[in-house]
């Protein structure tokens, strides 16, 4: 097979795994979490106030599934008879969960060290490593994705806009 045969070969493979990508990048959800840094305590409060705004649509008439409804009240941990409350009760502990999910959200980078440490006790089972050593590969690897992220976003934002190429507003003057 010629040289020129195989370069047109791995073009057309390139061009449709891009294409398998762009796909499944476009049938994908997008979790848009608001730069908030996860903690097992931001994702209960998180979970509870999902399960209050199900309530809350219930109790205003509309249609919920019964099971994401169950579903979503025994993972956020709240009683089934909380499906009887009235819609004014409700709204008040929707107001008084989103409170509280406000108030962790804004301690979250001091919650996601003690979550990255206990995940750290969890990982060394094996015995093979220590637990400083993962902490310290978890705070980097964190680091890493935390500044890919913010390229990431930088890029996209170069890539939104119109201009393709920028020209100083002086001109030199060469002599």
């Amino acid at each position: 097979m010629p040289k020129s045969e195989v370069i047109a070969e791995y073009e057309s493979l390139d061009i449709l795994r891009c294409q398998a990508a762009a796909f499944a990048e476009s049938k994908c959800r997008k979790l848009r979490r608001g730069q908030v840094a996860f903690s097992p305590e931001l994702n209960d409060s998180r979970r509870k106030n999902g399960a209050w705004i199900l309530l809350a649509s219930k109790a205003r008439g509309k249609k919920i599934s019964s099971r994401l409804l169950s579903r979503t009240l025994r993972k956020s941990s709240i009683p089934p008879e909380t499906r009887g409350l009235t819609a004014n009760e409700v709204q008040e502990r929707l107001k008084e969960e989103y409170k509280d999910y406000c108030s962790i959200k804004g301690e979250a980078q001091q919650l996601r060290l003690p979550a990255l440490e206990s995940l750290a006790e969890a990982i060394p089972e094996n015995g093979d490593t220590d637990r400083g050593n993962i902490i310290k590969a978890l705070r980097e690897r964190e680091q890493q994705r935390n500044t890919a992220r913010k390229i990431r976003y930088l890029r996209g934002k170069l890539k939104l806009s119109n201009n393709t190429w920028t020209q100083p507003w002086f001109q030199w003057e060469i002599r």
